[in-house]
């Protein structure tokens, strides 16, 4: 589509109205508030147009929500919100708000592919339904982040300017992870021999980072469900030594 203009306060009206996809068209000015009423609203996609100004604070009921600009502070007002999908913006800039903290109710945020700045906000960790957390291909920077909940299974940190050691408890505070990738970053040190504790870790990848000369860790070995492993483009030599499980 081509579609241009402003966003008519009128769709407001649409009562029974479930997803809303304006997506890819050249719409600019601020999000009328009448989108409000729309109770049922489950997605909103906006991505890839021209939206200024704040995201209404009181939207709470929508599943998925797309825009480009910065990311407001009023963002965690959306407490029941689930998923949370701003990805794909390039003109998405800022720090992520330490308020998303606020969404309790948040199981997926995916803020993959923008230009997001500074570190992680450590609030993130505390939010208990998390599933996944997509947060690859930014200028994020600062140390791997972690989370004080169960349920997470995807971690993407890959692609950003992060940096430190990679801490020795990721897998006793993260069980149930299935997917790790910390990919061209700068993490550094010993590549931990931690890994036995990730029973359901399926993909590892940890390429193109500075980890310090040593092999492989040897409990990679036990991992039964692995399916991926990415190690290239480090400073590791030596044998490997991967015993079967």
């Amino acid at each position: 589509m081509g579609l241009e203009g402003t966003i008519s306060p009128q769709l407001g009206n649409l009562s029974f109205l479930i997803v809303l996809d304006l997506q890819g068209n050249s719409f600019h000015g601020e999000l009328p508030h009448e989108l409000l009423q729309l109770k049922r609203l489950k997605l909103l996609n906006l991505s890839n147009n021209d939206f200024v100004g704040e995201i209404p604070s009181r939207i709470g009921e929508i599943s998925t929500f797309d825009i480009k600009g910065t990311i407001p502070h009023a963002i965690g007002q959306l407490r029941q919100l689930r998923y949370l999908s701003i990805g794909n913006n390039r003109l998405l800039s800022g720090m992520i708000p330490t308020t998303i903290c606020n969404m309790s109710s948040l199981e997926v945020i995916y803020l993959a592919n923008n230009s997001l700045s500074g570190e992680i906000p450590k609030e993130i960790g505390d939010l208990s339904q998390l599933k996944m957390v997509n947060l690859q291909d930014n200028f994020l920077v600062g140390n791997i982040l972690m989370f004080n909940n169960t349920s997470l299974q995807y971690l993407y940190l890959g692609y950003n300017n992060m940096t430190g050691i990679l801490p020795s408890n990721v897998c006793q505070e993260l069980p149930n992870l299935r997917s790790l990738y910390l990919l061209h970053n700068d993490f550094y040190g010993a590549m931990p021999n931690v890994w036995h504790d990730c029973k359901e870790l399926e993909d590892l990848e940890l390429s193109l980072n500075n980890f310090d000369k040593g092999r492989i860790p040897a409990d990679i070995g036990k991992l039964a469900k692995l399916q991926f492993l990415y190690l290239a483009d480090n400073n590791l030599e030596g044998k490997i030594f991967l015993p079967i499980y």
